[in-house]
């Protein structure tokens, strides 16, 4: 189920393999954003942390649901 517009859906995000994934995919490609470290809670929440051009680091909120990881929302560092 790699074919995005078949993954599923939660609060209107798709799912992602991995949190990295997930997190990145709210950045256009103009923000050059990159992930600096997965801060890992448990085995369904992480916190990935990503700096952008020019640097601004944020903090995304990442959940597990159903095998996929979702970006819950984001804050600044």
């Amino acid at each position: 189920m790699d074919d995005p517009v078949q993954r599923p859906m939660r609060d209107n995000n798709p799912g992602f393999p991995t949190p990295e994934e997930a997190a990145l995919a709210g950045y256009s490609p103009v923000a050059r954003a990159r992930v600096l470290r997965v801060e890992r809670l448990n085995d369904s929440f992480v916190h990935v942390i990503i700096d952008t051009e020019p640097s601004h680091t944020m903090r995304v909120y990442c959940e597990r649901f159903d095998g996929y990881w979702y970006d819950m929302g984001d804050a600044a560092e």
